[in-house]
């Protein structure tokens, strides 16, 4: 390990990663969403919902779409843990950073097709990074993250398989709510199938990359029972 390296792994970083993450993933879904090219396939289906209620923000929406995720966890495992409760609590602060991070980043119109695939590469590069960082931490996970987890022990599957379904199940999902709520495509493009084959492999290597760099002990261990 480098100097730098040395220096980051001194200090425990279990909390932090999880402040980083939410910000981070809120950054990537708001850059996807200016781009232009299609959204993340797990977060189509709250702007599809905030694009068909008018009243409705895209933050709102995530609430929303989690909240039926968690329930569906609940039924399909048949357990009602205290992690996962927290994880839907967790979709409300977040659903909150994502609006304000739509707002950061209101003022951005690309116009040309290489600004709008810079943006989304940022934006999926940072997304990744933000997942990947919230899996670090002791603290509770957005429900996606979670219902993926839940899943993979329910049924003994490696996570990355669970996953890897998972993202494809968003997508075909986001294609019937498009179809069902405006009749035409709208919020799905390239970029949704791409981010369908990428974030996961993505989100592996920020792993491997951030594991070696930072120290994900808890800075406050007496957390770690209020939150599992």
């Amino acid at each position: 390990m480098n100097r730098i390296g040395d220096v980051f792994h001194r200090f425990p970083m279990g909390e932090m990663a999880y402040i980083f993450g939410m910000l981070l993933n809120a950054m990537g879904i708001a850059l996807q969403t200016k781009a232009g090219l299609g959204l993340s396939m797990v977060a189509a289906p709250a702007y599809l919902l905030s694009m068909r209620v008018p009243w409705l923000s895209f933050g709102m929406g995530e609430c929303i779409v989690q909240g039926s995720l968690f329930l569906l966890c609940c039924v399909w495992t048949g357990r009602f843990l205290k992690k996962q409760l927290w994880s839907f609590v967790v979709a409300i602060p977040y659903g909150w950073i994502l609006d304000q991070m739509l707002q950061v980043f209101a003022d951005i119109y690309p116009i040309f097709l290489w600004e709008k695939m810079i943006i989304y590469l940022l934006g999926s590069l940072t997304l990744a990074a933000g997942i990947s960082l919230f899996f670090q931490s002791y603290l509770p996970c957005q429900v996606y993250e979670m219902f993926v987890k839940c899943i993979a022990q329910h049924t003994g599957k490696p996570f990355s398989s669970v996953k890897q379904i998972y993202d494809w199940s968003s997508l075909g999902a986001s294609f019937v709510l498009s179809l069902l709520f405006f009749h035409r495509i709208i919020g799905i493009g390239i970029g949704t199938v791409l981010c369908t084959l990428i974030n996961a492999p993505l989100i592996r290597i920020f792993e491997k990359m951030f594991c070696r760099i930072f120290n994900f002990r808890p800075a406050f261990p007496a957390f770690i029972k209020i939150f599992n």
